[in-house]
């Protein structure tokens, strides 16, 4: 608590318990999104370790019945199915859930589309392709085991897999089909590919990705049925537009999408005097590794020459982000970061906050006050009401040309409001988010940033 304080002084050049302004300084403001990009699936919720089987992002929209379902997959922007011996195919833009005959697929048991071909195992094991966009025409190219349930194509590669446990992968630059086997996930019925990624889903409902490319590649699961926010039994996936599409038992066409509040945001405060500047950034992740946030102040150095002493960055500490930090504690899903997700979304997210709060310096006034707030408590030393720091403060960014306002607040608290049913597995800014857009609607400004103060077991 005491060094973000200190920054602040350091900043505005004031004695603490103070309220001041000055006029000699350029100020500006700016937010982004750091919302996750639809096609990374489903993501783990940071912050919390129960329930022990985790929280993910992932849920499913009721998109329409469909006929009968053996097995489904996707190709050129449709979805494909079979159905008592044909296969079938619809738009993914259309909302009438109309489904058109594409010809005859008797006796196959998966499908998976790749290059403007679909490939197919029938019950005899004899794997298959037809092109798209004519007569369908089955040949055979191959064979796989007579155990395989599911398939699924990208990257030039096939993989085939079983329910106990095995998967297959062959190259389709070579002439002939050459399967390598490996493990794969206990009790699968669908495979999806997609990018490098590969994609099971088990018979109990539980969603997993790993990159097989990968010399190092491992299962993780990234989904499950929790009967709260998923309670869909579904049977077969593909990926279509890099996004999860599913059918249930009960032969209902589902679309995944990230279950979120959509408030997630990277925001920075620009403040120089005379020839220095200083950055203070507000992201709301659970936390951050001093690894990244150094690459990217960094990058801030490189492209403005502001040196990472000048440069703050706060994790709100919501427990309702995507995990963002490499920490080894409760489910293995909570400790890896998807790194895209924290690569692309969130480094470019804070770099873009900071480089338009940069560019929207104006001339501004800026004051700094002081208050109290019991929001909060030891929640280790309840009968200790003293161990808790409960002062807030606040800086006040007034545009001298237009009058607009920024805010900044600061306070020592855990920023997590509990939550119970939906909301705990729903993407959120949790209590920092509420606060920043109430004190945006009650000042009229466009902009605040909340920081975390030192919490502890605050």
């Amino acid at each position: 608590m005491k060094i973000l304080r200190s920054f602040l002084f350091a900043v505005l050049l004031l004695s603490p318990g103070l309220i001041y302004s000055q006029s000699s300084y350029q100020a500006g403001t700016s937010q982004a999104s750091i919302e996750p990009d639809q096609s990374l699936i489903s993501l783990h919720l940071g912050g919390y370790g129960a329930p022990k089987d985790g929280r993910f992002s992932l849920q499913w929209i009721n998109k329409g019945i469909v006929p009968d379902v053996t097995t489904m997959g996707s190709l050129n922007g449709k979805i494909y199915i079979i159905s008592k011996g044909d296969l079938l195919w619809m738009s993914a833009t259309d909302n009438n859930s109309k489904w058109a005959k594409a010809g005859k697929a008797e006796n196959i048991k998966c499908i998976a589309g790749f290059n403007n071909t679909l490939y197919a195992v029938n019950n005899s094991g004899d794997l298959l392709e037809t092109k798209i966009g004519g007569e369908i025409k089955w040949k055979k190219i191959g064979t796989v085991d007579s155990s395989v349930k599911s398939i699924a194509a990208s990257d030039n590669k096939i993989f085939a897999s079983n329910e106990t446990g095995s998967l297959w992968s062959a190259d389709f630059s070579k002439k002939k089909i050459e399967w390598l086997k490996s493990e794969s996930i206990s009790n699968t019925i669908s495979l999806a590919a997609n990018k490098g990624k590969l994609y099971s889903i088990t018979n109990e409902g539980v969603l997993y990705k790993c990159e097989p490319l990968k010399s190092d590649h491992k299962w993780l699961k990234i989904a499950y049925r929790n009967n709260i926010t998923i309670k869909e039994d579904i049977k077969h996936i593909c990926i279509l537009n890099d996004r999860i599409w599913g059918i249930s038992r009960e032969n209902v066409l589902y679309l995944g999408e990230h279950r979120t509040e959509g408030n997630l945001t990277a925001r920075a405060m620009a403040i120089k005097n005379n020839e220095k500047t200083v950055i203070i950034v507000n992201v709301d992740v659970c936390g951050l590794n001093d690894t990244f946030t150094g690459s990217v102040k960094e990058a801030i150095y490189h492209k403005y020459k502001i040196p990472a002493s000048a440069v703050l960055i706060n994790s709100s500490h919501t427990h309702f982000a995507p995990v963002s930090q490499n920490w080894f504690t409760w489910q293995e899903a909570n400790q890896r970061p998807d790194s895209i997700y924290l690569n692309s979304t969130i480094r470019n997210g804070i770099l873009k906050a900071i480089g338009n709060a940069i560019e929207k310096m104006t001339p501004s006034d800026i004051f700094f006050g002081r208050g109290n707030t019991d929001i909060g408590y030891n929640r280790s030393l309840k009968e200790h009401p003293e161990l808790y720091d409960n002062a807030v403060d606040v800086v006040k960014i007034l545009n001298t040309g237009n009058q607009t306002e920024s805010y900044l607040f600061l306070t020592a608290c855990h920023p997590v409001f509990s939550t119970a049913g939906k909301l705990h597995y729903t993407i959120s800014a949790n209590y920092p988010g509420v606060a920043r857009k109430l004190v945006e609607e009650r000042t009229g400004t466009t902009n605040s940033l909340f920081l975390q103060g030192t919490a502890g077991d605050i």
